[in-house]
């Protein structure tokens, strides 16, 4: 996967001139060691179902969250027992120092390069570290790295927008696609909503505020009831509220599921939930019966991610109150978007016990994000990403000053994966000839609309014409690039 993004990252920025090279940050994939805390994946699973219970199906949110907690102690236990002092050497400023040292033995006189998501966060911590070194440097998805300094402000800074991308996004896109290419946009029978009985019409017109509706009763079933399903692969199973509410949120990363995700929900509203089991269990549990163990199976590095967020918000200080404080956290987030709320949450709450086995990271930046640099960096932000929204570039964009550039895109997803020409066009004559904007800030549209991308090419498509269940497989394999915290943490992809 990151071979065949590294040669479409080529071609698009670069035409094809330029090599990409890519690295893994300390702890993670392949780097020695990788952070494991665990001794085998499966061990892992054991506990993940437990301890990521979402709050809308939790008999008692403050025992569930008592329960996490041990478990996040117990958890930087082992790392702590098995790694040492590991955990102090993995900031984000050893990142960026990492990527300085992989430029000088390169012997390059400065760093050109495109840093995604979380690469934002290394790319700004990294320019304002070695500000001499800063070549042509994009910046996609742009984090504000004073957030994360922040207690849990890894977490709760995007909420917002989750909520935008869904109401405005998915479901306002699928009304306006209309039901040849949304699944949800076919009119429902009268008595959804009530309106037609009143207007005597065979069928209601779906409104985005109605369908709204329909999702909210939905998932409010999937509280009470999880949906019975069954998979050939997989035997039974459940369409529970926790998957579903995650896979929603996954696919808000990428417009391009959001056909196969509505199609989905469609049939679960109309109660078949055949679809539904096949694509929530298009990933399935690390440990995996069915296949003979590799010789040299090492377990996947999970942990990693906690300790970066935790290192790079290791001085913030708690609140009075220990997991009262934690426990109002996660009501408000929840409160704030029911879809992201949880997932972010259980992405922070580890912090808290951070430092009783680190007490100080080896190396932190705190330091300003307005340094004189070689060269100007381009940040694009985009108008409805799920994790890191417009004003995470806008802000940086402030402190920054005449050091940056940045081009607003107006689309769907994480990144500018959502394609405009436009935003591939500056982005291009920034990396091949250094060329900037005149404006500090830049409007760039996506050239397409969810639900009807390719129909300039295939007037015909509709949501029908695809396999949902292989573009969900697609969109996870994706995902798992991406963000893979978003895929259940019990599961990797088949």
């Amino acid at each position: 996967m990151a071979w065949r993004s590294a040669e479409a990252v080529s071609r698009r920025l670069s035409g094809g001139r330029y090599d990409v090279l890519g690295w893994d940050p300390r702890g993670v994939n392949a780097s020695l060691p990788a952070v494991s805390c665990f001794p085998y994946d499966a061990d892992r699973d054991h506990w993940s179902l437990k301890t990521t219970e979402y709050r809308a199906v939790s008999p008692s949110p403050p025992a569930q969250l008592a329960f996490a907690d041990a478990m996040s102690d117990a958890t930087f236990e082992a790392c702590r027992r098995l790694w040492g002092d590991v955990g102090r050497f993995v900031s984000t400023a050893f990142v960026a120092r990492d990527l300085e040292r992989i430029r000088l033995a390169l012997g390059e006189d400065e760093l050109t390069g495109y840093l995604v998501s979380y690469g934002t966060g290394i790319g700004q911590t990294y320019a304002n570290m070695f500000p001499r070194s800063v070549g042509r440097l994009v910046l996609d998805g742009t984090e504000y790295v004073r957030d994360h300094r922040l207690l849990g402000g890894f977490g709760w800074t995007a909420l917002d927008n989750v909520t935008d991308a869904w109401h405005d996004g998915f479901l306002g896109e699928c009304v306006a696609a209309g039901p040849e290419h949304c699944a949800l946009a076919r009119p429902r029978p009268p008595t959804v909503d009530g309106a037609a009985e009143d207007k005597g019409e065979d069928e209601v017109e779906v409104e985005v505020e109605a369908l709204e509706r329909r999702m909210e009763r939905l998932m409010a079933s999937l509280v009470e009831r999880p949906v019975p399903g069954y998979t050939r692969e997989a035997g039974p199973s459940l369409v529970t509220y926790s998957a579903l509410v995650q896979a929603i949120y996954g696919a808000l990363y990428n417009a391009r599921s959001w056909p196969a995700l509505a199609r989905m929900l469609a049939e679960l509203e109309a109660g078949n939930s055949t679809l539904a089991a096949a694509m929530l269990e298009r990933a399935a549990w690390e440990y995996d019966p069915a296949r003979p163990a590799p010789l040299k199976n090492r377990p996947s590095s999970d942990e990693l991610g906690q300790l970066v967020i935790c290192a790079d918000a290791y001085d913030a200080p708690e609140p009075p109150g220990g997991l009262r404080w934690w426990d109002a956290l996660w009501r408000n987030m929840t409160a704030q978007s029911w879809i992201a709320g949880d997932s972010r949450f259980y992405t922070v709450l580890p912090c808290r016990r951070f430092a009783r086995y680190w007490p100080r990271p080896a190396e932190v930046y705190r330091g300003d994000l307005n340094h004189t640099l070689r060269h100007p960096v381009l940040l694009i932000a985009e108008t409805y990403d799920p994790a890191t929204p417009l004003r995470n570039g806008r802000r940086l964009l402030a402190e920054m000053g005449r050091n940056a550039r940045l081009i607003a895109h107006h689309g769907y997803g994480h990144s500018s994966r959502d394609t405009s020409r436009c935003t591939d066009g500056l982005a291009k004559a920034f990396i091949l000839h250094g060329a900037l904007p005149d404006d500090q800030e830049t409007a760039c549209y996506a050239d397409e609309k969810p639900y009807r991308y390719g129909l300039g090419k295939h007037a015909a498509l509709s949501d029908r014409s695809a396999d949902p269940v292989e573009l969900w497989r697609q969109h996870l394999a994706e995902l798992a690039v991406l963000n893979p915290t978003l895929l259940p943490r019990r599961r990797r992809l088949l």
